[in-house]
């Protein structure tokens, strides 16, 4: 029997068991992953989250992790996206806003604090985000501020801005769906 060594083949070997309902053979596969790449924590990670049954001790398994990262911005992303996956837009933004404070321009850290303040109606961080994205430079102000127009009804607003990108970047294609 073929056991391939190679992380990515793995990985999606793996996924491919668990959506085939056969989660022991993705068990087994990681146990050997684990002896071959022995100091891999990701490799390690994913043997603990198959073995896991239940998806709250599968998400503690994931936070526990993320928050032994060594660097503040990959915490604060991952602890972000681990809140949106579980469903808590709550907790992803505040995890974004962090993120976006410590270096606004990493990992789309401003573009998803807008869209998490928007969707739960914070104005105040919606319009701090657009704030750091002006001050930042950030080729994405328009978009920003003509997201933030829409949810507060002001169309007119938000047409100008997307109008403005448009022109600058040549035909902005999210803007010109967005318009």
């Amino acid at each position: 029997k073929l056991v391939p060594t190679n992380l990515n083949v793995i990985r999606r070997l793996s996924l491919m068991y668990v959506f085939m309902g056969r989660r022991l053979d993705a068990v087994a596969l990681y146990e050997q992953a684990v002896i071959d790449h022995p100091d891999n924590d990701l490799v390690a990670l994913q043997l603990k989250l198959l073995k896991e049954p239940t998806r709250e001790g599968q998400i503690a398994l994931q936070r526990e992790h993320i928050e032994s990262l060594p660097n503040e911005i990959d915490r604060e992303v991952g602890l972000a996206r681990l809140a949106e996956r579980a469903g808590d837009k709550a907790e992803a933004l505040i995890h974004w806003r962090r993120a976006a404070e410590i270096d606004p321009l990493v990992s789309q850290s401003l573009d998803r604090t807008i869209q998490m303040a928007l969707e739960l109606d914070d104005w105040d961080t919606a319009e701090w985000a657009v704030e750091q994205a002006r001050a930042h430079e950030s080729l994405e102000v328009e978009m920003f501020e003509a997201r933030l127009a829409i949810r507060r009804g002001d169309y007119e607003l938000a047409a100008k801005k997307l109008t403005e990108l448009i022109a600058r970047e040549r035909g902005h294609r999210p803007a010109r769906m967005l318009l």
